[in-house]
């Protein structure tokens, strides 16, 4: 299996104007791949997820993700502590980014500790 993951940014920025959701960034990169493949209006599939499998995203990042309207288009999503606190500290902690996109990409699920607090997780 392929898996295509979005990595959110924390903030929304100038080229995003008008963009309320991480639902609009995932509907952008769809419509983005529809449009360098050529697809007309009748070609394009609703199934978000040949496109986008996962979407990882800060917790408390100023972008709201609507996981249930996600889950829906069939994305999975996974929400990682940032590194630290305040604006500057909204970063990816590359650490556990790192144990959250392998437990994607070997099937392990959630990993619920390796997103929500910052210590080993074995993933062999």
């Amino acid at each position: 299996m392929k898996f295509k993951i979005l990595l959110l940014n924390n903030t929304h920025d100038r080229e995003t104007t008008g963009f309320v959701s991480a639902t609009d960034y995932v509907e952008a990169v769809v419509n983005a791949c529809h449009d360098s493949l050529g697809d007309s209006a009748a070609d394009r599939t609703e199934s978000w997820s040949e496109y986008v499998t996962h979407l990882v995203y800060l917790r408390g990042c100023e972008i709201p993700v609507d996981v249930a309207d996600l889950k829906k288009r069939g994305i999975e999503c996974r929400s990682v502590l940032p590194a630290g606190s305040g604006l500057e500290g909204m970063v990816y902690d590359p650490n556990v980014l790192e144990r959250v996109l392998s437990g994607i990409v070997k099937g392990m699920g959630l990993q619920r500790r390796a997103t929500v607090q910052d210590f080993p997780v074995r993933l062999s």
